[in-house]
């Protein structure tokens, strides 16, 4: 794979998380805090585990996207599963938003 394409690939991710999930907490986080009856984290805190976790999701998803190509899971597992010729999750969005 060409450097460029995974460049591409990186910023399409990353703007796809941000698109998706920073409105999420945007709006989610603070009618959370004030329902909850301890201290709330502040939002540098929350920020920082909103990224660690995508940072974990997109590592672990590529851990086990990687073993499902090789030879012996490819055949049996992954290329039976997989009739989209799109791995990732911000791929999905390509195939409805291109319709």
């Amino acid at each position: 794979m060409q450097y460029s394409i995974i460049q591409t690939l990186f910023r399409d991710v990353i703007i796809s998380h941000f698109l998706s999930f920073l409105p999420m907490a945007v709006l989610i986080v603070p009618p959370i805090q004030r329902l909850m009856t301890f201290t709330a984290p502040s939002w540098p805190i929350v920020a920082l585990q909103l990224i660690a976790s995508l940072v974990i999701y997109d590592i672990v998803f590529f851990a086990i996207h990687r073993l499902l190509h090789t030879p012996y899971l490819y055949g049996r597992v992954h290329k039976v599963a997989s009739p989209s010729m799109h791995s990732s999750s911000a791929a999905c969005t390509a195939d409805i938003s291109s319709v």
